[in-house]
């Protein structure tokens, strides 16, 4: 896939291919990340959007776009 993808390269496309891309990551340097989150913090962060998806009467994995409609 990396090599493919390059050939199939255009001028009018958005975004380099995918192959590129990934030879790209791959040749950055391995870096520390700069922020480092306490489990407590990681914990709230991912507990936040559950307050909305309560008030909306969805689960996280229940909420869409409003094109999907029910059968019946």
């Amino acid at each position: 896939m990396l090599d493919g993808s390059v050939e199939a390269t255009s001028l009018w496309h958005d975004h380099s291919p995918a192959g590129l891309r990934a030879r790209i990551v791959r040749s950055w340097p391995h870096t520390d990340p700069s922020v480092v989150l306490s489990e407590a913090d990681s914990a709230r962060i991912d507990a936040e959007p559950h307050r909305f998806y309560g008030r909306a009467g969805r689960g996280p994995g229940q909420v869409t776009d409003g094109s999907a409609r029910p059968a019946g």
